[in-house]
């Protein structure tokens, strides 16, 4: 009398296929039937909360795979996640603050690439290591994510390439992605992208003493402008966007 069919046969096999650490949960199910209703439940724990759902269970030891046991692991994990990175930038006289809210816990980033269906859920190391910081920009109903670097790496250099554009402390776009209510690594709007300009010129001045700044920015050489390019592409692969955000109105 139930109602479990062949698709939901494929829809747990093609589960436990791309999540094979989770299969050892569901072995102790009398039949595919109770198998289905467990996934389901699971599903929709990571409907509402993201595919972090699935990492969290997968490095869980045996446990009774229920709706209680779900929520336990969910908060444990939360409270664990929400421990901050770092200490959150003060905008509090940014003129654009009211768009830009800064991520600063792991949970924030996984939430974002939840959000806005990229990989940004990822980044925690970046921001706790003190290379780049990471902030939601929405206006409009649109958002966007953008990470703008505050330190150079070894691996990482901002600027033409040259030693002589080496520098340890930098605040440049390195990737700006999202048009969010669409999902993935879209091209921002150029709203969004304004603000981001302002936002890195914005810390700059807040953050750097004003011989860093001087020459960080070199601003007289229009150097800064080469500093944001913000990794947007034609569809011939090319690097075509640089602006000055001295020069960009967009209110």
């Amino acid at each position: 009398d139930c109602d479990f069919d062949f698709k939901h046969m494929v829809e747990v096999e093609n589960f436990f296929s791309e999540h094979r650490r989770l299969s050892g949960l569901f072995f102790k199910c009398k039949n595919l039937q109770e198998q289905y209703e467990k996934l389901r439940l699971l599903k929709s724990f990571i409907k509402k909360e993201g595919e972090w759902v699935v990492g969290t269970l997968e490095n869980t030891e045996d446990i009774e795979l229920n709706k209680e046991t779900i929520i336990e692991l969910i908060d444990k994990e939360k409270s664990r996640l929400s421990e901050p990175l770092c200490e959150p930038y003060d905008l509090s006289s940014f003129k654009y603050k009211n768009y830009v809210t800064e991520l600063i816990t792991p949970l924030d980033l996984k939430q974002e690439g939840y959000k806005m269906g990229h990989c940004v859920g990822g980044y925690s190391t970046n921001v706790e290591n003190g290379l780049s910081r990471i902030f939601h920009i929405e206006i409009d109903g649109v958002g966007s994510t953008v990470e703008i670097g505050i330190k150079t790496s070894k691996d990482y250099w901002v600027g033409s390439g040259n030693e002589s554009d080496k520098s340890e402390k930098c605040f440049n776009i390195k990737q700006h992605y999202g048009k969010y209510p669409e999902k993935g690594n879209l091209r921002p709007l150029n709203k969004n992208r304004g603000i981001a300009f302002k936002l890195c010129y914005y810390l700059a001045g807040k953050n750097l003493t004003e011989e860093e700044f001087i020459e960080s920015m070199n601003i007289g050489d229009n150097k800064w402008s080469k500093w944001l390019k913000d990794g947007h592409r034609t569809l011939r692969g090319t690097n075509t966007y640089n602006v000055n955000p001295l020069d960009f109105e967009f209110f």
